[in-house]
């Protein structure tokens, strides 16, 4: 009963107590991050390995194990999968909850770097990826266009990425279901007949040409300097003129046996949406989709209601042919969510501030009200 006495006989300490503790509630309820998904930094790494053409025994045998021994050299994992498929090994290991996720992803690139080079040259892409809950998007839009070319949704969406980058509370922009860019080479045959070309003789000269040929090096004194030779394509017009074969004498330059000109990849998947107010009779719309992600520590209803305006001019500003819809808003569940809370605290306070009222009185009601908000805390 101490703690009470001091309480009484220090009723103004006391007040002062509560006044200061409600100052510090109130302001926090208003200036705490609010997300839907809670920022927990989790310890793992998942490592994609995809060699076209190889077979599953193939990439487990030559890929994937000699992942697997170098990654479990490393301490504190809690646990390692592996998933192969034809081309593709993804291996995902995930490390104690109580280790730093960054300096356990330093340790695994360390280790695919010390064994890189003894994995095959058919590799096309070897990619380290650090999990974070971070990275889901809060907002996602469509850009949105039946008529328009691929490459002018992708100028526009490059466009909306540098806008919206710029914000300080977007951490990143990433564009989904935009087809790779080529560069495609319509080979005419009959030309080709005419002047005694081959298809093997045209990849040869496009591969010799696009490849950096160490030159060796040029003794100046006592410097030594290392000479390349720049090979590598810079625009379409260096590619028209490789000279592919030489045919009476005469040069047969690539622009006078074929076509070269930028192209899109053969559709994969397709990215379509659709909404009541759009209509969707025909399964929804052609489109590219955009996600926005948050930096971490940050509020999501004040991020939204930054971009939104951001949004609209954006709308404004886009070709006729084109237009934005917001498909998923973050901030909306979260405020739905927030207002659900609030409304279940508003009506147990005055359930239960009712209830005590009739069976013990004014005064003991009203001191449960006021402890309920604390104790929901």
């Amino acid at each position: 009963m101490k703690l009470p006495r001091f309480a009484i006989e220090n009723s103004s300490f006391t007040w002062m107590a509560i006044i200061f503790l409600t100052i510090v509630g109130v302001r926090s309820l208003f200036i705490m991050p609010r997300t839907e998904n809670p920022e927990v930094s989790i310890p793992g790494s998942s490592i994609i390995a995809i060699m076209p053409g190889a077979s599953p025994v193939d990439m487990e045998r030559m890929i994937a194990l000699p992942i697997e021994e170098v990654i479990n050299e490393l301490e504190d994992i809690e646990r390692i999968t592996t998933r192969v498929r034809d081309g593709l090994v993804i291996v995902s290991v995930e490390f104690d909850f109580n280790t730093d996720s960054d300096e356990k992803f330093d340790e695994v690139m360390q280790q695919m770097n010390g064994i890189r080079n003894s994995l095959p040259e058919e590799i096309k892409q070897l990619e380290m990826f650090q999990w974070s809950l971070a990275d889901m998007a809060m907002i996602q839009l469509a850009l949105i266009s039946d008529s328009a070319p691929w490459s002018d949704l992708q100028r526009e969406a490059d466009k909306i990425q540098d806008i919206i980058s710029k914000n300080h509370s977007i951490s990143k922009v990433r564009i989904f279901g935009l087809p790779e860019k080529e560069i495609h080479i319509k080979l005419d045959f009959e030309k080709m007949a005419m002047v005694n070309t081959t298809i093997e003789q045209v990849s040869n000269a496009i591969k010799s040409n696009n490849i950096n040929i160490p030159g060796g090096d040029v003794k100046i004194g006592v410097q030594s300097l290392r000479v390349i030779s720049s090979g590598s394509y810079q625009d379409l017009d260096e590619i028209r003129n490789t000279v592919v074969n030489a045919y009476n004498g005469n040069l047969i330059y690539l622009k006078n046996i074929a076509d070269v000109e930028y192209g899109y990849e053969e559709l994969k998947h397709l990215t379509r949406y659709g909404s009541k107010r759009m209509g969707n009779d025909e399964g929804g719309h052609r489109c590219i989709f955009l996600g926005l992600s948050q930096k971490e520590g940050l509020n999501v209803l004040e991020t939204s209601e930054e971009l939104i305006p951001v949004i609209e001019k954006i709308e404004r500003e886009l070709p006729k042919e084109m237009h934005i819809e917001l498909v998923y808003n973050q901030a909306v569940k979260v405020k739905n969510r927030i207002n659900g809370f609030m409304s279940n605290l508003l009506q147990g306070i005055i359930l239960v501030g009712l209830l005590i009222f009739l069976s013990l009185g004014f005064r003991s009601s009203l001191v449960v009200v006021i402890a309920i908000p604390g104790k929901e805390k």
